[in-house]
């Protein structure tokens, strides 16, 4: 699906949201073999979601394997994800049994998909999460590492007040 002057962004990301969840639908069924699924199920309507401007995906609640091939079908569909953008939550680990590996191995994912696609980046973006960055031109500011486009304008504007201030002081006026 491409996006068409007249889509709001909006739409864009719920259009992104939507093929997230048709592309995990095989991830959500294996999930329900998971031994904790009956405490704690993984669905993608509860799961996948758009924040901030962009998909979610959540892998809470799945095993390793799946998380994986989870972020791989993404991967396989972003040439389709109108935002250019989405984001992953892996968690800490904190209730795994020794250290968290869920994390590592979706860092791993994400490499390899920056090395097999140009332009493509990765960055944590606080801890247990991601965000893959397959198109810088689609990609919103808030996903980007770079300042929101307002920040040097509120930057310039306090330079100028503090210079106006000591000048202010400095001439006695």
């Amino acid at each position: 699906m491409t996006s068409t002057p007249t889509q709001t962004a909006d739409e864009r990301i719920a259009a992104d949201v939507a093929l997230i969840q048709h592309r995990l639908s095989r991830v959500e069924r294996d999930a329900r073999k998971l031994m904790w699924s009956k405490e704690r199920p993984w669905a993608r309507d509860t799961h996948v979601w758009a924040e901030d401007y962009f998909p979610v995906l959540d892998l809470h609640d799945l095993s390793v394997n799946l998380g994986k091939k989870s972020v791989r079908r993404v991967v396989d569909s972003a040439d389709h994800l109108q935002t250019g953008v989405f984001s992953i939550i892996t968690g800490q680990g904190n209730n795994s049994i020794g250290p968290g590996k869920m994390k590592e191995a979706v860092a791993s994912v994400l490499r390899r998909a920056c090395q097999d696609h140009e332009g493509w980046s990765f960055r944590p973006d606080g801890p247990g999460r991601y965000i893959l960055i397959m198109d810088e031109d689609k990609a919103p500011d808030e996903a980007l590492t770079t300042l929101p486009r307002g920040f040097w304008l509120i930057i310039l504007l306090f330079v100028l007040a503090l210079l106006f201030a000591v000048f202010h002081e400095a001439l006695g006026l």
